[in-house]
């Protein structure tokens, strides 16, 4: 996959992130009927944002770092929850799903009832809110 230009704009600002797991968020995030995202990790922004519809807002916890009417920063993602697609580095992700919805978390263990977990290496893991 060839890197969105968004995604080369913010690593030639110092925003890098593994390109297995931004392309892994990438398409999750490009998948129809997504209504509300949220992550806990800036690095991550550009490459959910980059596949979003316009109008699907981009909830980043701590420093959103490019200009994009639809990525709003927040303090707490719990402020801002439920969503239907989460990349996080925090495990624990209980109320912050809609049911049915999908978890990308790295490098920590998905904590919530009801979910379905899935290791896909390099630290991530795949998680389902199943209801």
């Amino acid at each position: 996959m060839r890197k969105p230009p968004l995604v080369e704009r913010a690593e030639a600002e110092g925003l890098v992130w593994a390109s297995e797991l931004g392309e892994v968020a990438h398409v999750l995030a490009g998948e129809r009927g997504r209504a509300r995202v949220g992550t806990s990790i800036p690095a991550s922004a550009a490459w959910i944002a980059s596949a979003l519809r316009p109008g699907v807002p981009l909830f980043v916890r701590g420093e959103a770092t490019f200009d994009d009417p639809d990525v709003h920063r927040c303090r707490s993602l719990a402020d801002e929850a439920p969503f239907d697609l989460l990349v996080t580095d925090d495990g624990d992700i209980s109320g912050l799903l809609v049911p049915g919805g999908i978890a990308l978390v790295v490098e920590a263990v998905p904590t919530a009832e009801s979910l379905l977990a899935v290791a896909l290496g390099n630290g991530a893991v795949l998680a389902v809110h199943i209801r």
